[in-house]
């Protein structure tokens, strides 16, 4: 039978505007939070690969501060945000993971206090530029940096994290009248490869005549490569 987590969040945060910068303005934002759950759930391995459950796990932990300041001079628009999420597990905790290289002889993995969630950058940052072309014609550019991450499976952090990536996106609308808007998108424009999520495969599930006799059980999700698309907005 499962608990039902509960979470408690203390959050505090201040917001301004500095005026005369740059013939401009800045508004800026700073967040600081602390959530604690008791009864967190996570998905846990089971010692049969393929068969994983929903599991509590005790308390968990996810505090940080997330900053934003964003310049307007004119028709520019320049956004800088960042955000740190030191993500926990605040118990110990035995989990199975069998497939994780560094789990022990019986397959079983020791989480301790401090030790971070899967799945959860520790930093993020995100810069943005927008310009206003003409009155119904704007375009953008938005840049976002992310920490690596720990892999599902490797909860006690024994293992490398995925790797940190850097990708650029760009953007461009026209207000074709006041409620119909054409635009589009072009994602990760230098076509980086990185990847967003880890986990570990059982890499005798599936023949690989590219590879024989593979050992390494470490599985990377990609991010999507360089891809583009356009669309009618409506509004009402």
């Amino acid at each position: 039978d499962l608990k039902q987590p509960i979470a408690q969040t203390f959050e505090a945060g201040l917001r301004g505007v500095v005026p005369q910068v740059m013939g401009g303005k800045i508004v800026w934002d700073v967040d600081l939070y602390r959530t604690n759950t008791e009864d967190d759930l996570t998905f846990a391995p089971s010692t049969l690969p393929g068969l994983d459950f929903f599991q509590n796990i005790g308390p968990t932990r996810r505090q940080g501060v997330d900053l934003s300041a964003n310049l307007l001079v004119g028709r520019w628009s320049v956004y800088v945000g960042y955000s740190l999420t030191d993500a926990t597990f605040q118990a110990p905790l035995t989990l199975d993971s069998g497939l994780n290289p560094a789990a022990n002889a019986n397959g079983q993995i020791f989480v301790q206090p401090g030790d971070h969630l899967p799945g959860i950058p520790l930093q993020q940052g995100k810069v943005g530029l927008d310009v206003q072309i003409t009155p119904k014609w704007t375009a953008g550019t938005r840049m976002i940096a992310a920490a690596g991450q720990y892999f599902f499976g490797d909860e006690a952090n024994l293992t490398p994290t995925t790797g940190a990536y850097f990708i650029v996106n760009a953007n461009t609308a026209y207000q074709l009248f006041p409620h119909v808007q054409l635009f589009a998108i072009l994602q990760n424009m230098f076509n980086v490869k990185y990847a967003n999520y880890g986990t570990f495969s059982d890499v005798t599930a599936v023949p690989n005549t590219l590879v024989p006799n593979m050992t390494n059980t470490r599985s990377l999700s990609p991010g999507d490569p360089i891809s583009a698309y356009g669309g009618v907005k409506v509004t009402f």
